[in-house]
């Protein structure tokens, strides 16, 4: 029997056993490091190859389209080394246009280390209205994303100004992933204009599978000496 229970130790152990597969996440030729707060212009982000390392994220392959402005900048805070980190875009985006967002985000090589997954996605934007007036604005966020959320949902959400309201922020679920591509559209109605998005990237720690295999190995040892011992008793009967 202690050859047996051994013997599917090993086997379990050699299935669970990092395969050595890469950091999942964006492709990065120049990464930049920033502290909780730190920020970086959106120019330099739509550079090939760039990426700002935060907290226990990577985050980079940034594109934008239509008439998404390609100035202003990008902030990245977070309140530990290992946890959810917000990224929010601040600029000007004008009345009755639609623009595009991209980019990647990865759970860093010591974050995974340590058990830490992306397991939510909440959006979030403010919508004013345009200068040198005071009637009513609004705007709508569309988001999908890869993998995609589970359960899966279409993230889409308003907010609205004088007044002020709206279905934002919106929260999105994961099964603990170790990266996401987020694909975001904005779209502003007449006198509307934005000034600022956040995407906040959520997280969980999750026991690592080896740890798993070993503990529900152990329960099954146990069972299994239970068992022995209670048909001895039997047998001693």
């Amino acid at each position: 029997m202690k050859r047996l229970l051994f013997a599917a130790t090993a086997l379990v152990g050699l299935a669970l056993l990092p395969s050595g597969q890469a950091v999942a996440g964006p492709l990065c030729t120049n990464t930049v490091t920033v502290g909780s707060g730190g920020s970086v212009t959106t120019q330099s982000l739509l550079v090939a190859g760039a990426c700002v390392a935060a907290g226990d994220k990577i985050f980079g392959d940034f594109a934008v389209g239509g008439d998404a402005p390609a100035n202003g900048s990008a902030s990245f805070t977070f309140l530990n080394p290992f946890g959810s980190v917000t990224l929010g875009f601040a600029g000007s985006f004008p009345e009755s246009s639609v623009g595009t967002l991209h980019y990647t985000v990865g759970v860093s090589a010591a974050g995974l280390a340590a058990g830490w997954l992306i397991t939510s996605l909440q959006k979030d934007f403010t919508v004013n209205a345009s200068p040198n007036s005071a009637g009513p604005a609004s705007a709508e966020l569309v988001g999908t994303t890869n993998p995609l959320t589970s359960p899966t949902v279409a993230i889409d959400c308003i907010r609205t100004a004088n007044p002020s309201g709206g279905s934002c922020p919106q929260v999105a679920f994961f099964n603990g992933v170790d990266s996401l591509t987020i694909d975001e559209t904005l779209t502003t109605a007449a006198n509307s204009v934005v000034t600022a998005l956040s995407d906040t990237i959520g997280q969980s720690q999750v026991p690592e599978p080896f740890s798993l295999g070993i503990l529900g190995l152990g329960l099954v040892g146990l069972g299994v000496a239970r068992r022995r011992r209670g048909s001895v008793g039997e047998s001693a009967a």
